[in-house]
This record gives structure tokens, sequence and C-alpha cells, in this order.
């Protein structure tokens, strides 16, 4: 048993990386809270933050066709379509 989605109800939600994922088949959300710390995944590994300047965006998770980052400085999050090549 989880986390309780905060989209389904369910509480098949998992906290990894930063961030909460359901794990229910049919919603699969991806959700984090405002004081939840970023993942800080490999320092300077990670694309420019285009709020901070620092590279340390990180991929979070992907939700349909839309591709989720996350800073791990200032906690900035960036929606992007799949398709869109990454800088």
């Amino acid at each position: 048993m989880g986390y309780q989605c905060v989209s389904c109800g369910k509480k098949k939600a998992d906290f990894e990386n930063g961030h909460y994922i359901c794990r229910d088949d049919e919603c699969g959300a991806i959700w984090w809270g405002a004081f939840d710390k970023p993942f800080a995944g490999s320092p300077g590994k990670g694309y420019q933050c285009k709020h901070c300047q620092r590279n340390t965006l990180h991929w979070t998770g992907q939700v349909q066709s839309v591709y989720i980052y996350r800073c791990s400085v200032c906690g900035f999050a960036l929606l992007e379509p799949s398709s869109t090549e990454n800088n």
C-alpha cells in the first residue's frame, strides 16, 4: 500500500526522486508538493534550467506524450512535448 493519489484517490502512489507517481494502470499521475526537495540527480549533469541558469534540470517522468523535468536547485518545473528535442 502506498500514498494516496491526488488524482484517482487510490493508495497506489510511490515517492521517488523528489516526486510522487501513481502506479495505477488507469491513472499514472505525477505530482510533488511545494516543499518536497527536488531530486538532486548528478551534479552538473542535467539540462540547463531556464530559471536559475544551472545545469540542474533533470527528467522526472512522462505522462502520455509529455516529458516532465524539475530543477534540483530552484525547483523549477518544465513540461515538454515528447516530440521536442532538448537543448
